[in-house]
Parts: structure tokens; sequence; C-alpha cells
């Protein structure tokens, strides 16, 4: 009911997280450079947005990924409130629609959150069919201002990240919101190479598994007394 044809960035926040999805340019290469960006506004220029209109946004993505070919679903933002369990029964108008876009073999990652909490993730990232993104600085440590927890699934760069600016250039920013979209570029890529190989897309469960269980592990003994993977694309 709310579709228009124009989803232009007037925050800045989702483009700098496109671009370390799919720039393809000499200032800034994002993890799936030769990937499409299907562009789904669901935030005020603030960067402020309700669930519902979430919900809307992840709905048109399962709707239309014959059309637009969508694999995967990236969202960078969180709730106030922080959970330290999955938290679907708390969101029964979003929840139904990651299992159906799960269900869909489309991925939907989602940043837990820089409220600097060893025990809480925000929401949607608490959603089971989630994949929750929690971030590392380019060390291979625990960024900390990373929310994680024992449903945090993975870990990836979200410290310093240079990515493209609105209106032109670059621009330099920090957060779990950098890490997800590391991994949606990384999931864009499996879901190509499968296709090509074997003529089939993953599944959400063999997406889940794979990418949650390869790569260096991240002790945050430290911190959330957690054992994390960090993501690892090869």
């Amino acid at each position: 009911t709310h579709e228009v044809a124009d989803a232009e960035d007037d925050n800045g926040h989702g483009t700098h997280v496109a671009g370390i999805v799919a720039a393809n340019g000499t200032d800034v290469l994002g993890v799936a450079p030769a990937a499409n960006l299907v562009a789904v506004k669901v935030s005020n220029s603030a960067g402020l947005a309700l669930f519902s209109d979430i919900t809307e946004g992840v709905q048109f993505c399962i709707t239309n990924a014959v059309e637009y070919n969508i694999s995967v679903i990236t969202l960078s933002m969180g709730s106030v409130a922080g959970y330290s369990a999955h938290c679907d029964a708390s969101y029964t108008s979003l929840s139904p629609w990651i299992n159906t876009a799960f269900n869909n073999n489309i991925t939907v990652t989602v940043s837990t959150g820089n409220d600097y909490s060893t025990t809480l993730i925000s929401s949607p990232s608490c959603i089971n069919r989630a994949i929750a993104v929690s971030s590392i600085d380019k060390n291979s440590g625990v960024s900390s201002f990373a929310n994680r927890n024992s449903i945090t699934d993975i870990m990836a760069p979200g410290g310093s990240i240079v990515s493209t600016k609105m209106g032109g250039t670059t621009e330099t920013r920090s957060g779990t919101s950098m890490a997800a979209p590391h991994v949606a570029g990384a999931i864009a890529l499996l879901q190509q190479y499968k296709q090509e190989v074997e003529g089939r897309m993953l599944t959400g469960l063999e997406v889940n598994n794979t990418i949650t269980t390869n790569g260096p592990t991240i002790d945050d003994s430290g911190g959330s007394g957690e054992l994390f993977t960090r993501i690892d694309l090869l």
C-alpha cells in the first residue's frame, strides 16, 4: 500500500550499507560487486522505522523475489530493547515473514545493535530464522560496541569500514550495521556459485549451516563468554 517508485536514500546509512554489499568502483569494491540491489525504503530521513514498515519491506522482497532475483535481504537496523533469547513470539507480524523468506531460500541478515551489550541483541536480529550478525574489527577482535550473546550467529567486519557516501565519494563508519551487509554479500556470491555449478539455489538451512559453521573462531571469553564464527567466504 505504501509502494513508491523512488526509494532514494535521504539519511546516508543505507548508501553506506549498500556499498559494502555491491559497490563496484575504483574507491570502493563491495563483497559482491556484480550483484544487483533492490532498494526498499522503510525508514525516514532520521533513520527511524516502524516494525510494520519493516514487515512490509520483507514481504515486498518475498513477493517480488522471482522478478528481481532476490536471494538475500539485509537489515541494518534494530530496536532499543534487547533480547537474550529468540524473540519470535514478540514479533508475530514480522517473524512469520522472515520464516517465509527462509522457506523460500531467501536469507535475512540482521545487525545485532551497538549498545555494548554482552548479553542482549536487538530485534529483529533475535528472530530465530534471521542470521544475527555482530561486529569484529580488522584484527578479528570483537568490537567493543557490538551487541552479542548466545543466539548471535556470526561475526563480520564492522569497525572503520570505508564505503559509499550519500551524494558521492566515500566515508568511514563503524557498527554492526556495517557487519550485516558483509554477510549478505557473501551469501549472494554463494547463491550465484550454487546456481552456476548445480543449477539450483542453496536452501535457507544450507546457507545458515554453511556460513555459521565455516570460518575462524572468535573467542569472546572476556565478554559474552561465547565462541563465534567469523565470516570466511573462501
